[in-house]
């Protein structure tokens, strides 16, 4: 329990410094999300202030026992998010793009490890969900967790292979082309 305490308290930290970065820097934050070619700019103005806000409050409430559910299952949420962001521009073969992190986390070129970073971390999440004491949720919840995390990997490697496959595909019809 004080390892889970611990563990929540660094992502509020975590959460926070990111969020209160984006607020302040948001001109260079809105670079950042332009690069991943998935919104607007429009769409990135009016989302980039709530992204951070959202940052900022999962952060605060990750350090609340009451509210710790709620916390969790929100940076999950926000983890997907991010994580689905990295996957697709890595998927589409963009890979020199800022990850954007910000933080203590800082802002790094995407890959797959950060792929595998933040389902490590929502992992770390899914294992502090509140429980009750019985055997049976304790095997669900460990349950849940094994399984989303193999299901992470599992998402990871096949994107990565589609990718590398895709890659197979255009080099040999560029050949073809060639010839």
């Amino acid at each position: 329990m004080i390892l889970q305490m611990q563990y929540m308290v660094l992502l509020g930290i975590v959460f926070i410094l990111s969020g209160t970065e984006k607020l302040a820097k948001q001109e260079e934050h809105r670079r950042l999300l332009f690069n991943y070619q998935i919104l607007s700019m429009k769409q990135i103005k009016r989302f980039l202030p709530v992204l951070a806000s959202l940052e900022i409050l999962i952060g605060l409430l990750l350090f609340s026992l009451q509210l710790s559910k709620v916390a969790i299952i929100g940076a999950v949420g926000l983890m997907l998010i991010f994580t689905g962001a990295i996957a697709i521009n890595l998927f589409r073969g963009r890979k020199d793009i800022s990850c954007g992190c910000g933080g203590v986390m800082g802002n790094h070129k995407i890959s797959w490890w950060l792929v595998v970073r933040n389902g490590c971390i929502s992992l770390g999440l899914v294992l502090c969900l509140p429980f009750d004491e019985s055997i049976k949720s304790i095997g669900l919840y460990y349950g849940v967790a094994c399984f989303s995390a193999i299901f992470i990997i599992l998402c990871s490697l096949i994107i990565k292979n589609l990718s590398t496959v895709q890659g197979e595909i255009n080099r040999i019809m560029g050949k073809d082309l060639i010839r």
